[in-house]
């Protein structure tokens, strides 16, 4: 089984298009994570905390971003918007009659 792993990998890395997509990935995601250790500049952390601990609807925001809003960087701006956005049409799809219908028939829909 071994052997099948590392020849199948070998493979991979042969082909010279596959494996500057794959550089480029990595390097796309180190890049990113780098980003998301920025703190956006002017923002109180520790009173940012304390409010999403004492608020229930920002919290729970904050607990189906996985943490993005406590931990508020550069890349949060621009991406969390649209994760946060796209999980509660999911939940708000899953449990409105309505909105399932209307999510079956649209061409953009994630499930």
């Amino acid at each position: 089984m071994w052997e099948t792993f590392t020849r199948k990998v070998r493979l991979v890395f042969e082909d010279e298009v596959l494996r500057r997509r794959i550089v480029f990935v990595l390097f796309a995601l180190v890049i990113f994570r780098l980003l998301a250790a920025v703190p956006v500049p002017g923002v109180n952390a520790a009173s940012l905390e304390a409010f999403l601990n004492n608020n229930q609807f920002f919290g729970l925001l904050n607990v189906f971003s996985g943490g993005g809003f406590s931990n508020l960087s550069i890349v949060m701006l621009g991406v969390g918007p649209y994760i946060t956005a796209s999980i509660v049409m999911h939940l708000d799809s899953s449990c409105s009659s309505s909105r399932t219908a209307s999510s079956r028939l649209s061409p953009f829909s994630i499930s």
